[in-house]
């Protein structure tokens, strides 16, 4: 069996991410095979702020040794100000000057290069932080990429890709994913689409509603409530929805974030951070699950929505989850406020067309072309990477 390590910035079953889950989950499944794994992270837990919250050293959860190390730095200096404020323009200096200033955990770095060779591969998860391109360059021979990579401006960065078409290898969520790495000119000899794989779920509606006391019928959103997830389109778009076709419908707020502050309304029903079966419970009672995010390799919650047989509605302008809709029939897609409530009108007035889309979204789950058999798929494809 492989000795394995996940380098990731956060860790732990309390953090909300989707890299950070993938990076959880996929380690706990491998020792439940048999390999030995390692987390390597820092003490931080807010990517806003950086600051030191988890105590640093060795912990274990669910078989998984956890090694945390403290940050250092602070993003927000003046010449890190300076750069954002042109991150369009950045010269290729500039770029890694960028990346020099981003906060860095020099006990991890150090952990990487002292015990290197305890660990066949190690994984780098998600790209964008000083964890990736810092620590992967200390043991690249061993290194395999798994980046998450969205079409944002880092990700055209000559560090970016660099470190991609470097690596000894590299592992893509989805076909879109992979597809925007090489219009990046990234190519890796050793790269694979994997997937990532859901359990079979089983679900009651009626305790999330019993719970919170909701009886009216619900769009549910999902995530992080912050710009970066498009949130607060989908909250725009909602309430001008319920301008103009009054009614009982509520929007359910699953997350946690920055916007909920900001975003109030009579029918928006927060419900904070939820997991496991509370947050299965609430998706399986609603008519849809949104996902407006124009940043995602894969979306996890899609799947999930799928596997209790939930459609889904979902910005065209993603090429990643609009590939999953148009593969799997199950959702309808939105790049307008008009496509948007043309959608939920049909969800609302047309129940039968919603059945029907999340059966489709199902079955394409159940045969494994999106989620559930990636676990095998993604083992598989790993060992091809294999040192032996």
């Amino acid at each position: 069996m492989s000795r394995l390590a996940f380098v990731v910035p956060r860790y732990g079953p309390d953090i909300l991410g989707g890299a950070e889950t993938m990076a959880r989950e996929m380690a706990e499944r491998l020792v439940a095979q048999g390999h030995t794994v390692t987390a390597l992270t820092t003490c931080m837990r807010d990517y806003a702020t950086w600051k030191n919250v988890d105590p640093p050293g060795h912990a274990e959860w669910h078989g998984v040794a956890i090694e945390r190390f403290p940050v250092h730095g602070d993003w927000r200096t003046p010449e890190k100000l300076d750069l954002w404020s042109r991150l369009p323009s950045l010269s290729v200096d500039e770029q890694y000057t960028w990346v020099h200033n981003l906060p860095h955990a020099p006990g991890l770095y150090q952990h990487l290069i002292d015990h290197r060779q305890e660990h066949d591969l190690f994984f780098f998860i998600p790209y964008l932080y000083s964890t990736a391109y810092y620590g992967s360059g200390l043991v690249n021979e061993r290194a395999v990429i798994w980046p998450c990579l969205h079409n944002e401006i880092f990700a055209f960065y000559h560090p970016t890709r660099s470190m991609l078409a470097t690596a000894r290898g590299v592992l893509y969520n989805s076909p879109a994913e992979q597809v925007l790495a090489h219009r990046l000119g990234v190519v890796n000899q050793r790269e694979s689409v994997v997937g990532f794989g859901v359990p079979e779920l089983e679900a009651d509606p009626r305790r999330f509603r019993d719970e919170i006391g909701l009886t009216e019928p619900y769009l549910i959103y999902s995530g992080r409530l912050e710009e970066a997830k498009n949130f607060h389109t989908l909250c725009d778009y909602f309430a001008r929805y319920k301008l103009l076709r009054p009614g009982d419908l509520k929007l359910v707020i699953m997350g946690d974030g920055p916007l909920r502050s900001e975003k109030a309304h009579p029918d928006f029903v927060y419900t904070g951070f939820r997991k496991g079966q509370a947050m299965y419970d609430a998706i399986a009672g609603a008519i849809a699950l949104c996902q407006p995010s124009l940043q995602e390799s894969f979306s996890i919650v899609i799947m999930e929505a799928w596997a209790l047989g939930i459609p889904v509605i979902v910005n065209a302008g993603c090429a990643v989850t609009a590939e999953h809709a148009a593969q799997s029939q199950g959702g309808l897609t939105f790049l307008s406020y008009n496509q948007f409530a043309r959608a939920l009108d049909t969800l609302v007035t047309q129940p039968d067309v919603a059945i029907n889309l999340g059966r489709l979204g199902q079955n394409t789950f159940v045969r494994g072309t999106t989620g559930r058999r990636s676990w095998s798929a993604w083992e598989q494809r790993t060992n091809v990477l294999d040192r032996k």
